[in-house]
C-alpha cells in the first residue's frame, strides 16, 4: 500500500508526463498518466486494465462506475468519483485526437507498437 505522500508524488510525475505528452504529441504519456489515476481511483488489477472496454466504464450524471469480470470469473461493480469521470472523459478525448478508437467494444488502453 503507497503512502499518502507516495501517491502525491506518483501523480505530480504522472502529471508532468502527461504535461510532456500534450506538448511534444506523445500519447504514450497521456497513456501511462491515465494507467496510474485509473490504478489510484478505482483499484483495477493490472489484467482488468488490460481487458477494459470503454464498454465497463458506465458514466452516469447521478453515479459512474465500472464493470468488470474480476478473479474467479466475478462480476465487480467499482464506483467511480466525479473527479475521476473527469479525467477519463479527457482521457478519451485525447485518445481520438490521436486517432485511437472510443468505441464500446474497443479497449481502453491501446498498444502503441501495432
Amino acid at each position: 500500500m503507497l503512502t499518502k505522500i507516495e501517491v502525491k508524488k506518483l501523480r505530480n510525475q504522472t502529471l508532468k508526463e502527461k504535461s510532456f505528452g500534450f506538448e511534444n504529441s506523445r500519447f504514450s504519456q497521456i497513456r501511462n498518466w491515465f494507467m496510474v489515476e485509473l490504478g489510484l481511483c478505482a483499484g483495477l488489477r493490472v489484467t482488468e486494465m488490460v481487458e477494459l472496454k470503454h464498454s465497463n466504464v458506465l458514466v452516469e450524471n447521478n453515479k459512474s462506475s465500472i464493470v468488470l469480470i474480476g478473479k474467479g470469473n466475478k462480476k465487480r461493480t467499482v464506483t467511480i468519483s466525479s473527479s475521476f469521470k473527469k479525467s477519463f472523459h479527457e482521457y478519451c478525448q485525447q485518445k481520438s485526437n490521436f486517432g485511437y478508437s472510443t468505441d464500446r467494444g474497443s479497449n481502453v488502453f491501446v498498444n502503441l507498437r501495432t
